[in-house]
């Protein structure tokens, strides 16, 4: 069984702590302070193995390093949590902006998982269930279709999470009985969107679809609004 050793452990230079909102933002912003929180061990059968923000960590590459993390004894990861944290908080923080950063901004949409191609997974599974792995015809189809789109606010959280947070701007002023609800789904979709900072393991796409389907389902509600038509159409007839 390979052996573990924390003191192997090694972190690149990361920089000012960042301790508040604007700080992410900025994180965000900033593709230069992408990859800035990165952790290297030395050892096992694969060498070095690199765990950083993005999809393309190899971490878990290394099936002896995996067993051995999985067999730790719980106090000692939690010790370790604990000193990181408290004891290298600038580190910590930057890590997990930078991982948020990945999973709301999509940097590289293609790493992401946008659309779900076949089956994947162990080739034996695969093989045991007798499943069909290679993509249908109408799977590919619909590749072709989405493709054009992924690097376009179509496929941007950011871009729809904006347009969330105008559409609830927007409805709580005007504060019709029916605008109070739909607000409430912008700014849940917001909050739940938020709670990735924490949380957040891998960028796939899917993670924060509601986000893009409630700024979607909001612009629908303010299209079809029959008193915006209204006004509209009045502004227009008296120009």
């Amino acid at each position: 069984m390979t052996s573990l050793d924390f003191s192997r452990w090694r972190t690149r230079p990361l920089g000012p702590a960042l301790l508040s909102a604007l700080a992410c933002a900025l994180l965000l912003a900033v593709p230069s302070l992408a990859g800035a929180a990165t952790i290297s061990y030395s050892g096992g059968s694969a060498g070095v193995v690199v765990y950083a923000a993005g999809p393309e960590e190899t971490l878990d590459t290394d099936v002896g390093f995996r067993i051995t993390l999985w067999k730790l004894p719980e106090a000692a990861v939690a010790a370790q949590w604990r000193d990181l944290i408290l004891h290298h908080t600038g580190a910590y923080l930057a890590h997990r902006f930078d991982v948020f950063r990945w999973t709301f901004m999509t940097p590289d949409i293609t790493q992401c998982l946008p659309a779900q191609l076949g089956v994947q997974g162990p080739p034996a599974m695969i093989e045991e269930l007798e499943l069909a792995a290679d993509p249908l015809p109408r799977e590919k189809a619909l590749y072709g279709y989405l493709r054009p789109f992924y690097r376009t606010p179509v496929f941007s959280h950011l871009a729809w999470a904006v347009a969330a947070l105008l559409v609830a701007v927007g409805l709580l002023v005007r504060r019709a009985p029916a605008d109070v609800p739909m607000a409430a789904l912008m700014l849940g979709a917001l909050a739940f969107t938020a709670s990735f900072l924490p949380i957040s393991v891998a960028c796939d796409y899917r993670y924060l679809y509601l986000v893009d389907l409630a700024a979607i389902a909001g612009l629908i509600y303010l299209a079809l609004d029959v008193r915006l038509i209204a006004r509209v159409r009045g502004r227009m007839e008296t120009a």
